[in-house]
């Protein structure tokens, strides 16, 4: 009987002794987490940075490449012109001259046929003017051919060169050598590279938003420790 009461005994202060141990490991806990959460929000605090970034404008090129104004990105101008142009001669084609209708283009005098000379209309070649066949002092030199039968042709100077015309060719009666006569219309379309562009389409600018540097500062809030910033 007296060893049930001891073991009973035993038994009770070690559930005291553990409900004990308990409450004080309790108290403990809750003083280390009252703790942290102090030294949590006095370690860590939010703070305004400038920091550097990669331009988002340009991608981070400096450059930015746009159509090119001068040619609405073609890379050429486009001119457009019609009117009216003086036409070329049909007669003559455009050269201003035909050939010649009167000695039919081979430029020699109609009159003596390019000899220079012709037979003398008085004595019919014989170069003597003849009174009497039987009686020889009745006979003269023919003056007008001065006894040769030939006189020269006063039409062309003795040259035997049509004076009509510039060896077989003429002036053309329709232009009057112009080798131009009456009016056409007239329409073109040309192409002439940009200058601007350098016929590309595209030019290229500095990006406006990062002057051309590529990169821009902005502002971040960021979580630092204090003792980072003493």
């Amino acid at each position: 009987m007296k060893t049930n009461h001891v073991i009973i005994i035993f038994i009770f202060a070690t559930i005291l002794t553990a409900c004990g141990n308990k409450s004080s490991n309790n108290q403990l806990n809750s003083n280390s987490e009252e703790e942290r959460v102090d030294v949590t929000e006095e370690e860590w605090v939010e703070v305004t940075e400038e920091v550097e970034e990669k331009c988002t404008n340009c991608f981070g090129s400096g450059i930015i490449n746009s159509d090119c104004s001068e040619c609405g990105g073609c890379g050429y101008k486009t001119h457009y012109q019609s009117g009216t142009q003086p036409k070329s001669c049909s007669t003559c084609y455009g050269t201003g001259v035909i050939r010649c209708q009167q000695c039919d283009g081979n430029g020699r005098c109609q009159y003596c046929d390019g000899r220079g000379s012709f037979q003398c209309t008085v004595c019919h070649g014989y170069g003597l003017i003849v009174l009497d066949v039987n009686n020889t002092d009745s006979w003269f030199r023919c003056n007008n051919c001065n006894g040769t039968g030939y006189e020269k042709c006063s039409i062309c100077g003795a040259t035997g060169k049509s004076n009509c015309c510039d060896r077989g060719i003429a002036t053309c009666p329709t232009c009057w050598g112009t080798g131009l006569h009456g009016q056409e219309n007239y329409s073109y379309t040309q192409k002439e590279e940009c200058l601007y562009c350098n016929g590309s389409g595209n030019v290229k600018n500095h990006c406006f938003n990062c002057n051309g540097e590529g990169t821009v500062i902005v502002e971040r809030v960021v979580k630092k420790k204090k003792s980072e910033l003493e």
